[in-house]
């Protein structure tokens, strides 16, 4: 804790990287501090949002530190582009009054093509296997990432907004299990990945849930990624399906501007009948509850129901939700093979027959041509 002369104070939680400090550490490329301990548990908000909910800009509220297990490492140097290696080399040139040499068209390439240097950690667990990837920070000096303790997420469509509440319960994979895990760290340059640093070891505690079997606690993980894969594929089924009617409604347009394809409209009409009953299925009637009529319980709802109830919780699944599970699967097999055969069969044929016919070209087709 370091308090100043005024009325503030701050207090540092993990000082071991400054405690390992020496100055061949700071002579060195890179360097990676040792980990600490990670402590597992359902984080809570009693105030209703986070950080501070409905008590107002008045009441004074600091961050806490990050949840999960936090890795500190140093670069000596930022990550450098083609560019920036060109413009340093510019500088001097200039320093030294020398004439400065433009570029070649394939340097200028190179540079515009090139991938921005990159900075990432890979999560194992005590097997070896890969858990998580974490995006760093390449710039010059110190930098902390947090784990989150967490799998991947299932849904790049459903995304976390700081500071604005709690998250979608999608925009977080699962709790992974208390155990040993590890860390190591990778840069990317032009290309070329290289591992800095050495790998650390460090544990993840569920501290006070000692009341939780083992068994218990290893169901809950199974179930939760189980659940986790079938969103997965629930939310990327509904994606593809809102995908279809958005391709088929420019399709319509351009069977409209193609009279010897007069035939196709009713092919097209029914795809897209069939495609509003799966998303029927998939995510409710929307129609019927925009009007407050009673509708069926979608399968969307039913996994999102499992996802939203348990986010808060280190107990293992409850029967209602492992019956909510087995519908919403038995449910989803079945649409699942309808939009298959829907997108893979009968549109990939309606696309083909609008390319034979000559109407204008639509997304997700690869025009034909040949020199007559």
């Amino acid at each position: 804790m370091i308090a100043t002369f005024g009325r503030g104070f701050y207090v540092l939680d993990n000082i071991t990287p400054l405690r390992q400090l020496k100055p061949e550490v700071l002579q060195q490329e890179q360097a990676v501090f040792p980990v600490k301990d990670a402590l597992l548990y359902a984080e809570a908000h009693p105030l209703g949002e986070p950080p501070k909910g409905f008590q107002g800009d008045a009441f004074y509220a600091a961050e806490n530190p990050p949840f999960g297990a936090v890795v500190t490492y140093y670069l000596k140097e930022k990550l450098k582009t083609k560019k920036d290696v060109r413009h340093e080399a510019e500088k001097q040139a200039e320093k030294k009054k020398e004439t400065l040499r433009y570029p070649s068209h394939d340097e200028l390439r190179a540079e515009a093509e090139e991938a921005k240097p990159e900075v990432y950690l890979m999560i194992y667990d005590e097997s070896g296997a890969p858990v998580r990837r974490l995006a760093g920070d390449s710039g010059e000096g110190f930098h902390r990432t947090a784990w989150d303790l967490r799998y991947p997420t299932v849904s790049e469509t459903e995304e976390e907004t700081p500071g604005a509440g709690f998250p979608p319960a999608a925009a977080k994979g699962p709790l992974v299990l208390p155990g040993r895990y590890s860390v190591r760290i990778f840069k990317k340059v032009d290309g070329a990945v290289t591992e800095f640093g050495s790998s650390q070891m460090f544990s993840v505690v569920a501290d006070g849930n000692a009341g939780i079997a083992e068994a218990d606690r290893k169901a809950r993980e199974e179930f939760h990624r189980k659940v986790a894969g079938l969103y997965r594929a629930v939310s990327g089924s509904i994606n593809a399906a809102s995908d279809l009617q958005s391709r088929l409604k420019a399709a319509h347009k351009a069977l409209e501007d193609t009279p010897a394809a007069e035939a196709l409209l009713a092919q097209a009409d029914s795809i897209q009948k069939r495609s509003n009953e799966i998303l029927r299925v998939l995510q409710g009637d929307r129609a019927l509850a925009a009007r407050n009529e009673n509708v069926p319980t979608s399968i969307n709802d039913r996994v999102t129901y499992i996802m939203e109830g348990s986010r808060f919780s280190l107990a293992k699944p409850t029967q209602t939700q492992q019956n909510a599970y087995s519908i919403a699967a038995a449910e989803f097999n079945e649409q699942l093979a309808k939009l298959h055969n829907l997108i893979t069969v009968d549109f990939d044929k309606l696309q083909k027959d609008m390319e034979t016919a000559g109407a204008p070209w639509t997304p997700g087709r690869v025009p034909e041509w040949q020199e007559k």
